[in-house]
């Protein structure tokens, strides 16, 4: 549906009414029944018009012809079409084309790039998933770094909220925004901390509500939490050296400034193995309870998938196994079989992309990857399934999807 088109067909419908024409008239009166011409209004053409595409009103009509534009657009562009569109269509197409699913063409991305009105949200979606070349290639079209008109947030606290580390780093270059003790401490950057000492009240305080976590109390200008917190955010970033120096300086390594959650709850969650080994030498407490879903740390890192973490936790048994195949000379593929409970992992732990100098796997090869050897593939190269007995068809999927991406590099 073109909505341009469907606009010009209601106006027209007006004109043909008020003119008494004969066909305008019946299309009308099937859908309203009769109707003064001089009361006949552009609404009423409209919705007659919603009601001929089997809409109940034009905002539906509306809403259904702008998701299909929408659509289009972003089918075209990952075609590597350089379709023109409209400054709103091509801003919320960028908010698709980021998608960590999707790697679009350079060229088309940019062709729609430069038709958006507005980067600041496409931004904050690519710095969400860790787009980091998307995040580099807007912000040379000169995006704005500062709060996005959906969320109130930048796209440097989009990144330190889900762990982005790769462009958290890259828009820190840029100027740190917001500038305070948590995000500082995010960044890894112990330089910088000294300056936040004696910690006082007041700032940027994080807000994890603002991307979807549940709500919390209001923080409390409490200088031991606003310490805490700082710890929380650097050990969910897996910044080891900003967690020894809050440590140093007076950090509890239990702190549980939101909802319950731990440092070592964050570290779990998203796979930082050597801060949680840090926290664990510093005497955290593995078996402490959120408030989110009454879980401790272990239970995180199961939910995620990070074997390594739950083995550092204490919560599974593991075992390394040679397929019989190898990489290259010298470098044997292994697999990871893991335990807990009842339930059982079996994954490459993403050794083949690494061998490649790959960390990202565009979507078509992992698909292609998972339809051909029946497995699961993440975005990051690791191939996984749950159940022991598919140690041979993870070896098998390792060594092609390594071979693939080789190829491609080549």
């Amino acid at each position: 549906m073109d909505l341009d088109q469907l606009r010009r067909d209601a106006k027209a419908l007006l004109k043909g009414f008020r003119a008494g024409d004969a066909a305008a008239v019946e299309r009308a009166t099937r859908v309203l029944g009769g109707r003064e011409r001089e009361r006949f209004l552009l609404a009423d053409a409209q919705h007659v018009v919603a009601r001929e595409h089997g809409h109940r009103t034009w905002p539906e009509l509306k809403h259904a012809a702008e998701s299909a534009e929408l659509v289009a657009a972003v089918e075209a562009a990952m075609r590597g079409e350089l379709v023109d569109t409209t400054p709103a269509l091509a801003r919320e197409a960028l908010m698709q084309l980021v998608q960590p699913e999707r790697d679009p063409p350079r060229e088309a991305f940019l062709h729609v790039v430069a038709q958006a009105d507005d980067l600041r949200d496409p931004l904050n979606v690519a710095a969400c998933f860790d787009r980091l070349e998307l995040v580099q290639l807007l912000l040379d079209a000169g995006a704005d770094r500062g709060m996005s008109r959906l969320w109130g947030i930048t796209a440097l606290e989009t990144a330190l909220y889900h762990g982005a580390r790769d462009t958290a780093d890259l828009l820190a270059e840029h100027g740190i925004e917001p500038y305070a003790l948590w995000s500082v401490a995010a960044l890894g950057r112990v330089d910088l901390l000294p300056g936040f000492l004696p910690v006082r009240p007041g700032g940027h305080r994080p807000n994890l509500a603002d991307v979807g976590w549940q709500p919390a109390p209001p923080p409390r200008d409490d200088p031991q939490e606003i310490l805490d917190e700082a710890l929380c955010f650097a050990a969910l970033n897996g910044r080891d050296e900003s967690v020894e120096w809050l440590l140093e300086h007076g950090a509890d390594v239990n702190g549980a400034p939101y909802m319950g959650m731990t440092p070592l709850h964050f570290a779990a969650q998203f796979g930082r193995l050597s801060t949680v080994r840090l926290l664990l030498e510093r005497g955290a407490d593995a078996s402490l309870r959120d408030r989110i879903h009454d879980g401790m740390p272990i239970g995180w890192a199961e939910h995620n998938g990070h074997l390594r973490v739950v083995a550092a936790l204490g919560g599974r048994a593991e075992e390394l196994v040679e397929s019989g195949l190898s990489y290259r000379e010298g470098e044997p593929v292994r697999v990871r079989i893991a335990r807990h409970a009842d339930r059982v992992w079996v994954t490459d732990d993403g050794r083949g992309a690494e061998l490649a100098g790959v960390t990202r796997v565009g979507e078509d090869m992992r698909r292609r990857i998972e339809r051909e050897f029946d497995v699961n593939v993440d975005r990051h190269g690791r191939v996984f399934l749950p159940g022991e007995r598919f140690v041979e068809r993870i070896g098998e999927a390792s060594l092609a999807l390594h071979q693939e991406l080789l190829d491609a590099e080549g």
